[in-house]
């Protein structure tokens, strides 16, 4: 039969065990902003790589940002456009 174990013992096993939650609360606080990084520099990277497309038909030292934006919205919605995007597209921006 196994000894029983005494009060100190199980006051240092506890404080064991609290120092190793903690430990692993710390670690799940650092993965979870390394996703956040690497979501946010994904995003970023997609939103260049758009960009750069766009710009390809809408020289941005021809236009403003605002010329831009309204030319795209009139693009977006014409019948055509609408029909080769599809359902994939985004919600209408006011």
């Amino acid at each position: 039969m196994p000894r029983k174990k005494t009060r100190e013992e199980l006051v240092r096993e506890i404080a064991k065990k609290n120092k190793q939650v903690k430990y692993r609360k710390q670690r799940i606080k650092i993965l979870e902003r390394k996703l956040s990084e690497e979501i946010r520099k994904q995003r970023t990277h997609r939103l260049c790589n758009h960009g750069a497309d766009l710009e390809v038909y809408l020289d941005p030292d021809v236009f403003t940002d605002e010329e831009i934006r309204q030319k795209l919205k009139e693009i977006f919605a014409l019948p055509e456009v609408k029909k080769i995007v599809g359902e994939t597209a985004s919600p209408e921006v006011p």
